[in-house]
């Protein structure tokens, strides 16, 4: 641990002001006599003048560069954030080090020399190593933190050491650990074991993460376990920044876009019906629309659609001012952001007032767009952190942390790509740049910062080390051999055991729980859809039908569906006598084109969109009656629009079995057919509930017409000969026939090859209903024991609603396998 001096200035982090005051309490009883500063902060004191604004010195920089010629290399980046940005970085350590001789020779360093040179006319405010060696203050009582600094603030640490300060470090007392874990979630799960296993003191410990994005896995682990633990720096969290950003898009640009965006993030719940309107339709008024029937568009959803055009409106209405808005009015903006939050937290407050203060410090320099765009640029890339102001529990920082204020310091991540991670300048001043200027050498620079960063490890009182071996998706990573060096030996790997329990959620249901759920007064009714659905996943079928928790139901758009082929086909009387009739493309284009009318008038603004899908359908439509062809002109039977329904009452285990509904499950773009014989039903003695079986008339894609061969190999010498197009096509034609069919029961003496190819593939309803019986037999007996493990189907996760619920359990079942 460090000693604290009396009568001392200290230099530290801001982040590690509060833990430096109490550690001073704690050694002199009061903080008396001993400042404590930033080095911005006390730079700022020794040289009496204050820094500019970052963001209005990149508006200097913005004005100073619009004179540009445009034949300049970096012409099109004079507005842009990153490359203003880029320079003021590059002309600040410049300036640190009096470096003012840029190179010119090539094309590129002829148009960075024009606009360095129009750039350093224009004053930074910023102290540099000159200005500090005329002075000649006492920087005996000047103690410098010891911790990992960036290149500038080394440079300062140099001179005010040279100039008789001191670092305030303190000494390493044990051998550093060194381990490796599995990936970062292990790591910290072995962080975590230290502190529950109290080898290691929670109250006087820090944790420094070398990749700052660890700290949402952190927490998640540490809350999990409850160990208490305080964030040095934080990110702020609030709506104020994104509230903000939109209203200067919307400002910087005013169209349907940016207006959208700004009401959705101001007014997120009021806006909704609005922002649908506008979304579905665009330059439409619905409520001068008469609703025509058709298939497409339901008349109950076209009036919740005229609803939703009323409280658009009405919305509109009441925020027509936001029209009027513009730059003068930022202080009435300003104001409605605050009213926004008429409880704001106090990371609310603290937000609002630094946008605010950025905005007021450039407020009279927003002349135009170029202004305003580089303001929003500013605005999204700038990360507004807060610093702890109470101090609980182990510390989490980063790496600049990292100092001899804790007895026990823990370094998590530090492998090969973040440690020892040395600044090297890229971009537009790389390093190739820089060496042909006054700037000291990469070696020098170089050697500075592992002497820094080593230098930080050695004053560190107990450090432990840990690094993972791999990241999340299984890349594998490699320790630093910097570390290893330092070390003096490689990681140690600890394992560690999932806490989370072996793994899979369990699912199970108790006899009671099962019985009460679906077996309710010893009955039990089903139908064909949830045997399909628990054969594909037991929990699916546990959660839709046994909690009755229902998916959220969306309809997305324009649906080509069963109504829609119903209806076309209804309009081409195919079906309205026992015989069906030939229909050409011109005309079922035409019936499909007055079915789409109404919609078109409804979203006019995706005609061509429509155009597409009225050729598209038509083709769908003229192949599906292809095969109704079959049935009519080759096989002499008809079709009956109509479901077949099986109903089963049967007993199982004591339990009362109903069975009802479609034998098929339900499929939005399957038309269900009953096959019928116009003889028989002539005759009186037709079967109107399952004729001759049931077919399946499905809006299946339509197979590729390609270059096919018959083979032979049969022949000692094998051969091929080409299948002819007309044969190729009343094959596919054939099979598609065949494979419509769900259920058949076809009389014996059948002779056509067709028929009797369905006969030898195609269940009866007597095998049909004895296999859904079957199969129902096998769910009843799974769920009677609580078997409800989500042992799936392939392809069953792919649009799962549960997937929240089912997480990583999972398991994938074996073709052909049954429930367990």
């Amino acid at each position: 641990m460090i000693r604290i001096p009396d009568h001392s200035t200290i230099l530290a982090p801001t982040s590690l002001h509060l833990p430096l005051y109490e550690q001073i309490a704690a050694q002199k009883g009061n903080c008396l006599n001993i400042r404590i500063y930033s080095l911005e902060t006390y730079l700022q004191t020794l040289f009496e003048q204050d820094k500019e604004n970052k963001l209005s010195i990149l508006m200097k920089y913005q004005r100073a560069l619009s004179s540009l010629d445009p034949k300049n290399t970096f012409y099109h980046s004079r507005n842009d954030f990153d490359f203003l940005n880029a320079c003021l970085q590059f002309l600040s350590l410049a300036s640190l080090l009096d470096v003012s001789d840029f190179p010119n020779q090539s094309q590129k360093e002829k148009d960075l020399y024009t606009i360095l040179s129009l750039l350093k006319k224009i004053p930074l405010f910023s102290p540099t190593l000159t200005q500090a060696k005329a002075l000649d203050p006492d920087f005996s009582n000047l103690y410098i933190l010891e911790g990992e600094k960036d290149i500038g603030s080394l440079f300062w640490t140099d001179h005010f050491l040279s100039k008789g300060a001191h670092l305030l470090k303190g000494e390493q007392k044990e051998a550093p650990q060194y381990f490796s874990c599995a990936n970062t979630r292990k790591e910290i799960e072995v962080l975590a074991e230290l502190f529950l296993s109290k080898k290691v003191d929670i109250e006087n410990s820090l944790i420094a993460l070398a990749q700052e994005s660890d700290l949402e896995v952190f927490s998640q682990i540490f809350d999990a376990h409850h160990i208490p633990y305080t964030p040095l720096k934080r990110p702020l969290l609030s709506t104020i920044k994104n509230e903000f950003i939109a209203v200067l898009k919307y400002l910087h640009t005013k169209n349907n876009e940016t207006f959208l965006a700004l009401i959705q993030t101001l007014f997120p719940d009021a806006s909704k019906a609005l922002v649908e309107y506008e979304r579905q339709f665009p330059d439409v008024d619905l409520l001068s629309i008469e609703y025509e029937d058709n298939a497409l568009i339901s008349q109950e959803e076209f009036i919740r659609w005229q609803q939703l055009e009323l409280e658009a409106k009405k919305f509109q209405r009441a925020h027509q001012f936001i029209d009027t808005w513009s730059l003068e009015d930022m202080e009435s903006i300003c104001t409605l952001i605050q009213s926004l939050h008429p409880d704001p937290s106090e990371d609310d407050l603290a937000m609002f007032d630094a946008i605010v203060q950025d905005l007021a410090s450039v407020l009279e320099d927003l002349k135009d767009q170029e202004d305003l765009s580089l303001f929003i640029q500013y605005l999204e890339k700038k990360t507004f952190n807060k610093n702890a102001d109470t101090l609980k529990g182990v510390l989490v920082g980063g790496r600049k942390e990292m100092s001899g204020l804790s007895k026990t310091t823990i370094l998590v991540g530090a492998h090969a790509l973040l440690f020892p991670s040395l600044q090297v300048y890229g971009g537009i001043f790389d390093e190739s740049y820089l060496q042909n200027t006054g700037f000291p050498s990469l070696k020098d620079r170089l050697q500075m910062q592992r002497k820094n960063i080593f230098g930080t490890l050695d004053s560190l009182d107990s450090l432990i080390v840990l690094i993972p071996q791999s990241d999340y998706h299984g890349k594998s990573l490699e320790s630093s051999s910097e570390l290893d060096a330092w070390m003096k030996k490689r990681p140690t790997f600890q394992a560690i055991l999932d806490p989370y329990g072996g793994s899979l959620p369990r699912f199970a249901l108790a006899q009671g729980q099962a019985a009460s759920l679906f077996f309710k007064n010893n009955s039990f009714s089903s139908n064909y859809s949830k045997i399909q659905t628990f054969n594909r996943c037991p929990l699916r079928h546990y959660l839709r039908y046994g909690l009755q928790i229902k998916k959220a139901y969306k309809k997305d758009g324009i649906q080509l569906d069963r109504d829609l082929v119903s209806r076309i086909l209804q309009k081409a009387r195919l079906y309205k006598s026992e015989r069906f009739q030939t229909i050409d493309h011109e005309a079922i284009r035409q019936i499909i084109q007055e079915e789409f009318s109404f919609a078109m008038k409804v979203f006019w603004t995706k005609k061509k969109r429509f155009e597409t899908l009225i050729d598209e359908f038509s083709m769908e439509m003229l192949s599906l009656i292809q095969v109704l062809d079959l049935f009519e002109d080759k096989l002499h039977l008809s079709l009956l629009n109509k479901e077949y329904e099986v109903h089963q009452n049967f007993s199982w285990d004591n339990v009362n079995v109903e069975m009802k509904g479609a034998i098929d499950g339900f499929d939005s773009k399957s038309l269900s057919l009953i096959v019928q014989d116009p003889n028989l039903i002539e005759a009186g003695i037709g079967d109107h509930e399952g004729g001759l079986g049931v077919y399946d008339l499905s809006l299946q894609p339509k197979a590729e017409k390609q270059n096919a061969y018959a083979v032979n190999y049969r022949t000692s010498q094998p051969s091929a000969s080409p299948i002819l197009n007309k044969q190729f096509e009343a094959k596919v034609l054939d099979e598609r026939f065949i494979k419509g069919w769900k259920v058949q029961d076809l009389p014996g003496g059948i002779q056509d090859e067709l028929l009797l190819e369905v006969k030898k593939k195609v269940p009866t309803f007597q095998e049909k209903e004895q296999g859904i019986q079957e199969k129902l037999e096998q769910v009843l007996t799974s769920l009677k024991a609580g078997e409800i493990l989500p042992v799936h189907e392939e392809g069953a996760c792919t649009r799962c609603p549960y997937k929240a619920i089912c997480r990583n359990g999972a398991i994938r079942k074996e073709k052909g396998a049954e429930p367990a």
